[in-house]
C-alpha cells in the first residue's frame, strides 16, 4: 500500500516484487439457512423471474418440473434407489454439516450435497433410523469428534484436540436447528 485517500476513497497500491498471486479454496464459504430458503421458494414457485434471461427462465422452468415430478413439494426425503435417497433439508451449511454427522452416527453413510443430503438407505429406512436419534440427548462435542477435517482454520494447528473438538463444537455446527429438522421429519414420518 502506498496511500489512502480518505476524501476521494482510494486506496493506491503498487505490485509487490515477486509475489505470487493469492490462492483461494474451494469451499466457498458457508450458506446462511435464508439463502437456501429462498432457493426452495424460487424452486416450488410458479411465478417467473423477471432477472432471467430466457436461457434462465427455460431452465428454471425445467427444474421447478424436476422438482415437483420427484415429489420435492411434499416430502423431504425423496428416493434416488431402493438403497438411496435425498434429505432435502433446506438449511444453512452449519446445521446441514451437523445433520450429515447425526446421520453417520444413525449408520447412514452420508454425503453433503449442498442443497441435500445423500444417505444410504431407502427414503423409509432413512427416515426410520433418523426418527430413532434422541435428538435431546445430542451431545455437539461428540458430534463434532467426528468431523474428519478438523483443522479447517488459521492456527487451528495450535490447539490441542480436545479444544479444538469444543471449539468446533461452537462454531462448525449448528444442533438447534438440526434438531428441529429431526423433529420435524419424525412428524412427517411417525
Amino acid at each position: 500500500m502506498v496511500a489512502i485517500e480518505d476524501e476521494r476513497r482510494v486506496v493506491v497500491v503498487r505490485p509487490a516484487k515477486g509475489s505470487k498471486p493469492p490462492m483461494f479454496t474451494s469451499g466457498g464459504g458457508e450458506v446462511h439457512p435464508r439463502v437456501r430458503d429462498a432457493m426452495r421458494r424460487v424452486l416450488l414457485d410458479d411465478r417467473p423471474c423477471g432477472y432471467l434471461n430466457s436461457t434462465g427462465a427455460r431452465l428454471l422452468t425445467d427444474a421447478r418440473l424436476t422438482a415437483r415430478e420427484a415429489g420435492i413439494d411434499r416430502r423431504s426425503l425423496v428416493p434416488l434407489s431402493p438403497s438411496s435417497c435425498l434429505w432435502f433439508t433446506w438449511t444453512g451449511t452449519k446445521a446441514q454439516r451437523t445433520l450429515c454427522l447425526i446421520a453417520d452416527a444413525a449408520r447412514l453413510v452420508s454425503a453433503d450435497h449442498k442443497i441435500a443430503v445423500e444417505l444410504s438407505a431407502s427414503a423409509a429406512d432413512s427416515a426410520r433410523r433418523l426418527a430413532g436419534v434422541d435428538a435431546l440427548s445430542l451431545d455437539p462435542v461428540r458430534l463434532a469428534a467426528r468431523l474428519p477435517t478438523k483443522q479447517t482454520r488459521k492456527l487451528d494447528e495450535h490447539l490441542d484436540d480436545a479444544l479444538l473438538v469444543e471449539a468446533l463444537a461452537v462454531d462448525a455446527l449448528d444442533l438447534e436447528t438440526a434438531r428441529v429438522l429431526l423433529v420435524r421429519l419424525r412428524s412427517v414420518v411417525g
